[in-house]
């Protein structure tokens, strides 16, 4: 998933694992494709490092719904707090 901001200011790479394995080379490939101005995220079910490149952040499923529970306890939107329980239901699922 690529998240780009305004005009290509920044972006946001975020490769996600469940039940499938790196490819060889696989993160060094998607850093090689993106600007100066970029960082890579890398979710996994158990927050491991990625084996193949780097990544500026790996961080585990679990550890997204718990950041999930956080944003919805101060979020005055009704309509954008379902949206994040049920993300995080999802994850919890994984």
């Amino acid at each position: 998933m690529l998240i780009q901001g305004k005009g290509g200011a920044f972006t946001i790479a975020i490769e996600a694992k469940i039940d499938a394995g790196e490819q060889d080379e696989q993160l060094r490939r998607y850093r090689d494709s993106l600007r100066h101005e970029s960082v890579l995220v890398f979710r996994t079910t158990d927050g491991r490092r990625p084996k193949s490149g780097e990544a500026d952040l790996y961080i585990a499923w679990a550890d997204i719904a718990a950041l999930c529970e956080q944003f919805i306890a101060v979020c005055q939107n009704d309509f954008l707090n379902e949206l994040i329980r049920q993300y995080r239901t999802m994850l919890q699922s994984l």
